[in-house]
């Protein structure tokens, strides 16, 4: 199986906006695009990234959180869309959220991205739209947490929580999930040395525990726009972690070039995995030697 890993695209819509949508902690995240990361996430390479995703012939999708830059409701209309454009969309393709798509307190409680982005959602086994969700595919299970919640002003700090954390080992002692290559997706890493204080999952301990005790195969984040690696134990070994840049950010400092990752997944095995990034003279994705 050829999975596609990309996170952190950040697309950006004020289509419809009114003013006082921003009289919250959006007028510092605003502030922040107008004066410092203001078209680092052009909605155009995040176009030609749906385009090359389809063009790898991948059989499942993975996005791995902040899908928006503060939470709008166009924000996620202009996502569904295009994630509805992904080959196989949208039983094939996993999401989770980040921070920025729980932005704000409002955000929080009315749940936008579990609303908009509800067909992406569908769990095979839990059989409703809620977080621990689960996509059984060929010999892959794929486990979708989600760590986004709101935080105060200046903190990215993400939590899983004691209900998402009870049901994920619950699901991962399944039988139809132990005999897969097991994948979990969560925005925040479990653990970082680029994950400071106030960017780091609260309860990263608590998700290792269960790693450590049910096991799994593949952990997937997002969060920290960096290409990181690390393992994990598990009752029969180590859990490989990996980090993917943001698929969609634009600059020519290397360690954040835009870029996804793509995984090959054999008879239970992880073979390999290769990085596309973006480039900005051809603005197309192409593949990158590391």
């Amino acid at each position: 199986m050829r999975i596609a890993h990309l996170s952190d695209i950040h697309v950006l819509s004020l289509e419809g906006e009114r003013p006082w949508s921003f009289l919250n902690q959006r007028v510092l995240g605003g502030a922040n695009l107008l004066f410092n990361r203001g078209g680092a996430y052009p909605v155009e390479v995040a176009e030609a990234l749906v385009h090359d995703v389809n063009a790898q012939e991948v059989d499942h999708v993975i996005v791995s959180g902040d899908l928006t830059n503060l939470s709008l409701k166009a924000e996620f209309k202009r996502v569904a869309e295009m994630l509805g454009r992904l080959k196989g969309a949208p039983a094939n393709v996993t999401v989770v959220p980040g921070n920025h798509d729980c932005y704000t307190l409002g955000a929080f409680l009315s749940r936008p991205f579990e609303r908009v982005l509800a067909p992406f959602l569908e769990s095979d086994v839990v059989g409703r739209q809620a977080f621990p969700v689960l996509k059984l595919r060929g010999d892959v299970a794929v486990i979708g947490l989600s760590s986004a919640t709101f935080a105060p002003p200046l903190l990215a700090t993400g939590c899983v929580g004691q209900r998402q954390l009870g049901a994920l080992e619950q699901l991962l002692e399944r039988p139809e999930v132990r005999r897969r290559f097991r994948i979990i997706v969560v925005h925040h890493p479990p653990r970082s040395p680029y994950a400071s204080w106030h960017k780091r999952l609260v309860d990263g301990e608590a998700l290792m525990g269960v790693i450590e005790r049910a096991g799994a195969d593949l952990v997937l984040h997002g969060h920290l726009h960096r290409e990181l690696r690390d393992e994990l134990p598990t009752p029969t070994g180590q859990a490989l972690v990996v980090g993917v840049n943001s698929g969609t950010w634009v600059t020519a400092e290397s360690p954040r070039r835009a870029s996804y990752n793509l995984y090959e997944v054999r008879d239970g095995v992880l073979w390999d995995v290769h990085r596309r990034g973006y480039d900005v003279e051809t603005k197309v994705y192409q593949d990158i030697i590391v």
